[in-house]
């Protein structure tokens, strides 16, 4: 977390003449026995007025937020429309469910109702063995 602001620091020293290698500079302000290689130090240029005193043409900026905000708007209607199509698919299973647990509750019921008539046939096949055999 250090290493960040420390190289921040030493990139804006770097940057102001008193702290750079780039030349040796007495309280005058001129280059003193400069080595060889090495350019000598130009003066800083003045500070820059201000850009623009008048009003700023922001249509870029306006287009760029209006392009941007048509994206979201589309972004959300397209996330709606898909909630609202999840909730009827909810519906959609929710009605299964119920067709399927009235379903399985009929398929137990006739299952009862074949082991009853098995045991019927059963009972039936043994009295006909019984009366067969007398």
């Amino acid at each position: 977390m250090r290493f960040m602001p420390t190289c921040a620091v030493l990139i804006s020293l770097c940057a102001v003449p008193a702290f750079s290698q780039n030349s040796v500079l007495v309280a005058a302000g001129t280059p003193a026995s400069v080595p060889a290689g090495v350019p000598a130090a130009t003066p800083a240029p003045a500070a820059a007025p201000a850009a623009h005193s008048g009003p700023v043409d922001l249509t870029g900026f306006k287009e760029s937020i209006a392009n941007k905000n048509k994206a979201l708007n589309d972004q959300v209607s397209t996330e709606r429309a898909i909630v609202k199509k999840n909730g009827e698919i909810l519906q959609d299973a929710k009605r299964i469910d119920v067709a399927n647990k009235k379903l399985e509750a009929q398929r137990k019921a006739l299952e009862a109702q074949n082991a009853e008539l098995d045991k019927e046939r059963q009972q039936i096949m043994a009295e006909e063995k019984a009366a067969g055999a007398n």
